[in-house]
C-alpha cells in the first residue's frame, strides 16, 4: 500500500533531524537554524548526564524511569534552549525532585 503524500512523516521545510546513536538508543533533535554540531554536543551531554544518573544508561531506563528522564531533560532544555550544561547541577536537581 502506497501512502498518500500528506499521510507520511517526513518533516518539510527548514527543520534538520539530528541524532546519534549509543549502542541500541538513538537520540535525535528536530532544529531549526542551529548549528548541527552544537547540537550533536548537548546530545553527547545529554547522554553522559543520563549516564551518570543510571549508570550504564539503556532504552529500559526510558521505559521505566519515565519521570526521571523527564526531569533531567527539563533541568537540561526549557523552550528549546540549554539552560544547564553542568551535569552535576542538572543531576543535583534530580535527585532533589525524585
Amino acid at each position: 500500500m502506497v501512502l498518500a503524500q500528506k499521510e507520511r512523516n517526513i518533516i518539510d521545510g527548514n527543520e534538520t533531524i539530528v541524532f546519534n546513536k549509543f549502542g541500541n538508543l538513538f537520540i535525535a533533535f528536530v532544529v531549526e537554524n542551529e548549528n548541527e554540531m552544537y547540537v550533536l554536543s548537548l546530545i553527547n551531554n545529554l547522554v553522559s548526564i543520563y549516564d551518570r544518573f543510571f549508570t550504564k544508561v539503556c532504552e529500559l531506563h526510558f521505559i521505566y524511569n519515565f519521570k526521571e528522564t523527564h526531569i533531567i531533560l527539563d533541568n537540561y532544555i526549557v523552550n528549546g534552549k540549554c539552560i544547564e550544561n553542568d551535569p552535576f547541577e542538572v543531576m543535583k536537581h534530580a535527585y532533589y525532585i525524585k
